[in-house]
């Protein structure tokens, strides 16, 4: 039954209706006693028949009200009125990024998409850290208020620790376009179905289409469950062809292959973005680690060809031409041989260095001449010499563990300073320096240190598999307030204090 404009449900007085979808309708309403409008969100009368999925919804509303999030649609108040579920939340002054999309069709902006994607992550590291999943992350779920986007209708989300039978009745709740294999299968779901719905969101956002546009919904689960996602790059060519690894990624299969958090996924697919090398796509880790596998990411200065990249295959040789400079006299070369041979000279400079290299300069008065078989050129009497190069001061040394970027690595020192960790990697990962540049180079402040190398208390030396990593971070010195507003603003990120006797892993910020 659609509620009309002037009806009274649940003590709210009716304005409109703001939508409508098979979850239930939303409309706006006047709060029965503060001067404020909210949105209250009704489902379908058949659902609170259901006792089962009645006393999940009411519980699970409860979860909801307390995640507190600038990127999370709130849950204010619910209950049952006139044998009807429902739930309150903030009136968000926007339109959904289903909406939005519908104005283009042919895909947002990447930037665009980017920005939706991050604020969705940030939404969704906060809820999975306090164990609540969300399970039906789609476009009409993100409402964008023109600044930022907000994840909504987390009314349905369910604990992720949560065993009970009141989670155990196999209904597939999420959009079946949008939903993870495992989902699809009714096995039982974590943070990573959340992630997959993200990356599938992103490519919806990205393209118009949904990943697997099908003719029925058996189709699309078939497809889902083949696992064979789609090219983004194919639909829409102004993208970045790594984009289509990215989006891959975040919708693999098996859920263990996907980033192990929703804001490694948005830093990935910001990084195709962000200068990265279209054509270069590294190497996936073996399965089983739960750090970040595959990375699209800015390239470094290569090395000399003698030296594995970071993908672990030999870097091909640089192909310019070597620069030569040759004195402009009769002769056209030297070859110095010690002091027995005199000939024209030959400067040569290396790719690496703008700085010639040559053999010691002849003696003043040497005459050039050059021999070429058995006949013999003399140069003009006059005389030629070699200027002296400039000299020039080794660079010191690099700190142990420095993985050879343009910022050292550093080490922060262990005095009660804030610091913002941007993500932690395993010193394993094969992408591991892509993924460090993609940070330094995002966060120009930016720094990073070797967990080896910190001998803090409060930061392990190694991670829960055993590993030393790397960490990307930005130094906030005493400034707490400063570190714990700039969290908010990235996915993924935490705010750790450097200090002895602190527990590891506390999180200042509350």
């Amino acid at each position: 039954m659609t509620l009309v404009s002037g009806e009274i449900f649940a003590g709210y007085t009716i304005v409109r209706q703001l939508g409508a979808g098979g979850m239930g309708e939303v409309y706006l309403a006047q709060h029965p006693r503060l001067p404020r409008q909210d949105a209250i969100k009704v489902l379908p009368p058949q659902l609170a028949s259901d006792e089962v999925f009645r006393q999940r919804f009411l519980r699970e509303a409860d979860l909801a009200a307390g995640l507190n999030h600038p990127n999370i649609v709130s849950v204010l108040d619910r209950g049952e009125d006139s044998g009807r579920l429902w739930l309150s939340m903030p009136y968000i002054d926007g339109i959904d990024a289903a909406a939005r999309l519908g104005r283009s069709p042919n895909g947002l902006p990447f930037d665009e998409v980017i920005a939706i994607i991050r604020d969705t992550a940030a939404a969704l590291d906060f809820a999975h850290h306090r164990g609540v999943l969300h399970r039906d992350v789609k476009p009409a779920n993100i409402m964008l208020d023109g600044s930022r986007a907000l994840l909504t209708d987390f009314g349905i989300a369910r604990a992720a620790d949560d065993a009970s039978d009141l989670t155990a009745t196999g209904t597939t709740i999420g959009s079946v376009a949008y939903s993870a294999p495992e989902q699809l299968r009714g096995e039982p779901i974590g943070p990573a179905a959340d992630t997959y719905s993200l990356a599938a969101t992103a490519y919806a956002l990205l393209t118009g289409l949904r990943p697997f546009d099908r003719s029925s919904p058996v189709a699309v689960v078939a497809a889902a469950l083949d696992g064979q996602v789609p090219s983004a790059h194919a639909a829409r060519p102004d993208l970045p062809p790594s984009i289509d690894a990215v989006l891959a990624r975040g919708m693999s299969r098996a859920a263990h292959d996907r980033p192990s958090t929703a804001g490694g996924f948005a830093a990935e697919l910001a990084a195709t973005r962000s200068g990265a090398s279209d054509s270069t796509v590294l190497r996936p880790a073996p399965t089983g680690h739960q750090y970040d596998r595959t990375m699209i990411a800015p390239t470094p200065t290569p090395p000399p060809a003698s030296a594995p990249n970071i993908a672990g295959a030999p870097t091909p040789a640089a192909s310019s031409p070597r620069r030569r400079w040759a004195l402009p006299a009769a002769a056209t070369a030297v070859v110095l041989l010690g002091a027995a041979v005199a000939g024209a000279v030959l400067l040569t400079r290396s790719p690496e260095s703008d700085i010639p290299t040559a053999a010691t300069n002849p003696p003043p008065s040497a005459t050039v001449s050059t021999t070429a078989g058995p006949a013999t050129v003399t140069a003009a009497p006059s005389t030629v010499t070699v200027q002296p190069t400039a000299t020039t001061t080794a660079p010191p040394p690099r700190p142990s563990a420095d993985l050879g970027l343009g910022k050292p690595v550093s080490t922060p020192a262990c005095d009660g300073r804030y610091i913002l960790a941007l993500v932690s990697i395993e010193e394993s990962n094969p992408s591991l320096r892509a993924l460090v540049t993609a940070r330094l180079t995002a966060e120009p402040t930016a720094q990073y240190f070797y967990s080896g190398a910190l001998n803090c208390g409060s930061i392990n030396a190694v991670d829960a598999n055993g590993e030393r990593f790397y960490t990307p971070y930005i130094d906030y010195g005493t400034d707490l307030g400063a570190a714990c507003y700039a969290v908010q603003h990235r996915s993924g990120a935490y705010v750790r204090t450097l200090r002895n006797g602190v527990a590891i892993g506390t999180n200042p910020c509350g």
